[in-house]
This record gives structure tokens, C-alpha cells and sequence, in this order.
């Protein structure tokens, strides 16, 4: 059996495999699934696919759990071997398999190569089920009630304070507040600060919104912070230059007039990534994104024949972006 779950959360993505196994295959209940992830850099096709054709010694059923599978983004799949191994498998997935794809986006695009088998399959061997995003009331709600759970005691402007620092992805913010409950003293806002990072994306996203609109101070100070976080320079620097080229893809897209969804579709990012890059996008233009990435090019360059070594050369990135 194969389980189509997208969504743009991963803790809810989760969440609702365990409902579904729970409620239709009770003879799963408890299995500890054999996880996959897509992000992994040590993510391997193969892997996964000796996994659902190998028989299990313990039980009588085998649960998989594939998150975010490399190239349902992509219209084409290249690798023809492994897309017919894919597609083979999803048609024909061995009885005693449940196969839960958890795919981190609202939107998944049904016409790529290795998403077609699974809508072939509907309603055949394959369940499709869409969790809803939910609206900052009911995020806010959430991270109240884990901080009574947890014994977290903060007052209202502590508690406004929190939110804004915490990340927006429910399982990181689970950790964060597993870490702030063991703090034994009072909490305050310094507390909080030290203990919470904002997220490492809304740092580098936000470093990419100062160099656009020119805003010196802004991007010294984000910058810092990430020296603080011990982030590499050299690795801002490709960072950068691909949320450069979504906003540059999003501002080609709104000349030629596609909706927002429409760009949402063709870029197939993750909804935080889309909504970071479409506020941002708004405050330029394409002269200043182009010119952008070409002085991250250079900059790129000078670092990899050793003309200039990384902090340096981006500080001097972050000076010349400003004129």
C-alpha cells in the first residue's frame, strides 16, 4: 500500500502517517517505521528499494516512510533505470509494504515522471491525503499549549517575544522549547535569546533582503549573528546567490504576468521558501538582482583561485553591494 501525505509541515505530515496506520492497518500499530529522507545527503534510491522488496524477519508487515523524495519537483526524470524500477514498484508494491511518501509542500506537481505512477494508482494501491496548513492562531495556540505541557511559565509580552524567535516548522519548535524547559531559572527576554536562535533560514533570507534594498546596517548585524551561529562565509555565499535567482525567476514570472500560484507551481519550492523570495522580490528589480549575481560570481571565483579568502571577501561583498 502507498500514502500520499503533503503538507507544508513535517510534524503534521508525521503525525497524520501514525493516524493512518493506527485507524487502517492495525496489525502496524507500533512498528517503528524504516525512515528515508530525501534531504539526507546519504538518501540513496537503491537503498530504499532493497528496503521494500526485502522480506521482514520481525513482523508480518513492514512500514517505510520516504520523506521528500528527490525529483517529484522535476518535470523530467532522468535516470530512466531508477524511474522504471520507481514505477515498477509503486504498481505492483508487495502486500505486507506500507510505503507513507510525506512530500513537504502543498502542492505537488502530478505531472513529473515519479509522481505519475502514484496518481496512475489512486484509489487502486494508493491513498492520497492532503493536511491542511494552519493559520498563525493556530500555530501561536500550539506553542502555548506545549509551554503549559512543558511547565514554561511566561507572561505575555515573554510569550510574543518567544514566538517571533521560534522557528516556523512545528518539530523544530518542539525541540526548542524541550531545551528552553530545562532552564531552571527564571526566563527572561536575554534568556530567550540566547537559548532560541531565530532560524538559520530567516537569518540568511533576511541577509539576502538587506544586500537587495541596500540596507548596510541591517545586513552587518545579521551577519554577525551568523558568525555567532559559527556559519560558514564561504557558504553564504551559494546561499545567497540561489535565493537571488528565485527572486529573479519570480520577477521574469510576474513580468510576464503568471498569478502567484501559477509561479508557486513551476518553481516547486517549499512554500516558506516561495513566500521569503515573493516578499522580497517585491523590493527590487531584475538590473539589481542580475547585478547581484554576478558580483557573487566573481566574488566565487576570486575565493575558489585563492585571490581572496572567504570572510574577507564577503565583508567586501557586503560594502560594494551597498553603493
Amino acid at each position: 500500500m502507498n500514502v500520499v501525505i503533503t503538507g507544508s509541515d513535517r510534524f503534521f505530515l508525521k503525525q497524520k502517517a501514525k493516524e493512518w496506520v493506527d485507524k487502517n492497518e492495525k496489525s502496524a500499530k507500533g512498528i517503528e517505521p524504516a525512515v528515508f529522507d530525501g534531504y539526507s545527503a546519504s538518501f540513496n534510491w537503491d537503498e530504499l528499494f532493497e528496503e521494500i522488496q526485502t522480506i521482514s524477519f520481525f513482523s508480518d508487515i513492514k512500514v517505510i516512510e520516504l520523506i521528500n523524495p528527490p525529483g517529484f519537483t522535476l518535470k523530467t526524470f532522468d535516470n530512466q533505470v531508477l524511474l522504471k524500477t520507481w514505477t515498477s514498484l509503486i504498481e505492483s508494491m508487495p502486500k505486507e509494504v506500507i510505503l507513507l511518501i510525506l512530500f513537504e509542500n502543498d502542492k505537488m506537481n502530478k505531472t513529473a515522471d515519479m509522481t505519475k505512477p502514484l496518481v496512475k494508482n489512486k484509489g487502486k494501491n494508493t491513498v492520497w491525503i492532503e493536511v491542511a496548513k494552519i493559520s498563525k492562531t493556530e500555530y501561536d495556540n500550539i506553542i502555548r499549549r506545549q509551554c503549559l505541557v512543558r511547565q514554561i511559565k511566561l507572561d505575555d509580552d515573554k510569550m510574543s517575544h518567544l514566538l517571533k524567535r521560534l522557528p516556523k516548522q512545528i518539530e523544530t519548535c518542539m525541540r526548542e522549547l524541550d531545551k528552553l524547559a530545562l532552564f531552571p531559572d527564571p526566563i527572561d527576554k536575554k534568556v530567550l535569546d540566547v537559548l532560541i536562535s531565530r532560524p538559520l533560514e530567516d537569518n540568511v533570507f533576511d541577509l539576502s533582503a538587506a544586500v537587495v534594498s541596500k540596507d548596510l546596517g541591517a545586513a552587518l548585524r545579521i551577519y554577525k549573528d551568523l558568525q555567532v551561529l559559527k556559519y560558514d562565509p564561504v557558504a553564504l555565499v551559494p546561499s545567497i546567490a540561489w535565493q537571488l535567482r528565485v527572486m529573479f525567476q519570480i520577477l521574469v514570472y510576474k513580468k510576464e504576468r503568471f498569478s502567484d500560484d501559477d509561479i508557486r507551481e513551476k518553481l516547486g519550492v517549499h512554500d516558506f521558501v516561495f513566500s521569503k523570495a515573493l516578499g522580497y522580490a517585491r523590493m527590487t528589480n531584475l538590473d539589481r538582482v542580475c547585478e547581484l549575481l554576478e558580483m557573487l560570481a566573481q566574488l566565487d571565483q576570486k575565493i575558489k583561485t585563492g585571490l581572496i579568502n572567504g570572510p574577507m571577501g564577503f565583508e567586501l561583498f557586503l560594502i560594494e553591494a551597498m553603493r
